[in-house]
């Protein structure tokens, strides 16, 4: 992937990192640190929508995101298979992401 910005600003909010696949598609990228993890799901939701229609619909790209967690939870990954979105969750555990 390559980078577009961090803390990437919308009208909707900050998006905590924007990249480009490796096919061009948008990939928006949400890191939380603090529990009750599943209220991010409707936060990535709203930054995907967003970038979809006002940058990866003019570029005939579609638009992913991946949700980074200290644990993953079944709250998480229940409101992450219901979204309808493409949304990845991974986990950092107990070394947290490194700060671009």
């Amino acid at each position: 992937m390559s980078l577009i910005k961090q803390e990437y600003s919308t009208p909707v909010g900050y998006i905590d990192i924007l990249c480009k696949d490796k096919d061009g598609n948008f990939v928006v990228i949400e890191i939380k640190r603090e529990e009750d993890t599943d209220k991010v799901v409707g936060q990535i939701q709203r930054y995907m929508s967003w970038i979809k229609e006002n940058i990866a619909e003019k570029e005939r790209k579609e638009v992913k995101g991946v949700i980074v967690v200290k644990e993953i939870d079944k709250k998480l990954e229940h409101s992450v298979k219901g979204s309808g979105f493409k949304i990845e969750i991974k986990e950092f555990k107990d070394i947290p992401p490194v700060e671009i």
